[in-house]
């Protein structure tokens, strides 16, 4: 991959995470807002649990991992240790399990 390339890639990746961070923030304000006007009733509320978990874990993502793609992009290759690659690996996967359940 051409080096303008990889860093057009890691300039797009890191304004996603910028974006998915603070849609996710102002949507998890939204709905915080709600809940306190309806009393927190969250048995009511079950679709407002998960839009919740899908926030956080949304948030997690767009703020740990994806700026750690866009290192991978800037560096053209992987800039940490391989234990880091692992603990990349297993962090993504975990946030991508936590976002179905």
């Amino acid at each position: 991959m051409s080096e303008t390339l990889s860093k057009r890639i890691g300039s797009a990746t890191i304004g996603l995470g910028l974006i998915g961070t603070f849609g996710n923030g102002f949507s998890l304000a939204a709905i915080a807002t709600q809940l306190t006007a309806n009393q927190g009733s969250f048995s009511s509320n079950f679709p407002d649990i998960l839009l919740i978990n899908l926030c956080l874990f949304d948030i997690l993502y767009s703020s740990v991992i994806l700026p750690i793609f866009a290192s991978v992009f800037f560096h053209n290759s992987w800039p940490s240790s391989s234990s880091m690659c692992k603990l990349t690996g297993l962090g993504t996967r975990w946030v991508i399990y936590g976002e179905r359940m």
